[in-house]
C-alpha cells in the first residue's frame, strides 16, 4: 500500500468492498493505524438493506475514513490522467 501512495501522489487509493459491515471497516482501520487517510467509496459497496448501509457508512465515515462519492473517484482520475507524464 504504501508504494500505491507514493503512485498516487500521496493519496491512498479508494477502497471498495462487497458488504461495508466487516470488509470495509478492518480495511479502513488497518489503513488509518498505518498513517494512511482511507476513502471509501460509497457506491462501491453494499450492505443487506439500503438503511443499513448509510448507517453503517455513517458510522465509517464518522470513525475511520472518508466516504466519498464515485464521481469525485472519476474526476480525480481524469485529472490524473490530464497530468503530462503521468500514466
Amino acid at each position: 500500500m504504501t508504494g500505491r501512495r507514493a503512485d498516487a501522489g500521496g493519496q491512498p487509493p479508494p477502497g471498495a468492498a462487497g458488504q461495508r459491515n466487516r470488509c470495509s471497516s478492518s480495511t479502513a482501520m488497518d489503513a488509518l493505524n498505518s498513517g494512511f487517510r482511507p476513502q471509501v467509496v460509497r457506491q462501491a459497496c453494499a450492505d443487506r438493506t439500503a438503511g443499513l448501509h448509510e448507517a453503517n457508512l455513517a458510522d465509517l465515515d464518522a470513525k475511520y475514513a472518508d466516504v466519498i462519492e464515485l464521481a469525485l473517484v472519476l474526476a480525480r482520475l481524469d485529472d490524473r490522467d490530464a497530468v503530462p507524464g503521468r500514466s
